[in-house]
């Protein structure tokens, strides 16, 4: 079996398993896309980390202190109709949801900076 392994740009693995097809979107972003025969030798996939996932009324708290929130509003405004959608209906905000992913790229936000909104964004 073969793994598929997405970095972002700064070489962050951000995705990892065997459905090359859920990867598309983040490889259209910019990412890239590492196919593998055999599972990662060790060092090549991080530690998981923990999900963070905080809700609709944190993550714009937190675009707001750090200015943002027009940005993001602007994305997804001119985004299709389901990512409108679940940025207008969702309930919370997962770091690792392609949403969140895809607008983070298309503002040209590090993987680091995203750890930060959702850190930030938690502790509100």
């Amino acid at each position: 079996m073969s793994y598929k392994i997405v970095k972002d740009s700064d070489g962050r693995v951000i995705a990892f398993g065997p459905n090359e097809e859920a990867y598309e979107p983040f490889v259209a972003k910019g990412c890239s896309l590492e196919i593998v025969e055999e599972a990662p030798p060790a060092g090549v996939v991080p530690v998981p980390e923990p999900v963070i996932s905080v809700t609709p009324w944190q993550i714009r708290k937190a675009l707001n202190q750090l200015d943002l929130r027009d940005a993001v509003e602007h994305a997804v405004a001119v985004a299709d109709q389901t990512t409108q959608d679940a940025w207008q209906y969702a309930t919370e905000f997962v770091r690792t949801d392609p949403l969140v992913v895809n607008i983070s790229l298309a503002l040209s936000k590090s993987g680091e900076e995203l750890d930060s909104l959702f850190e930030l964004a938690s502790s509100l």
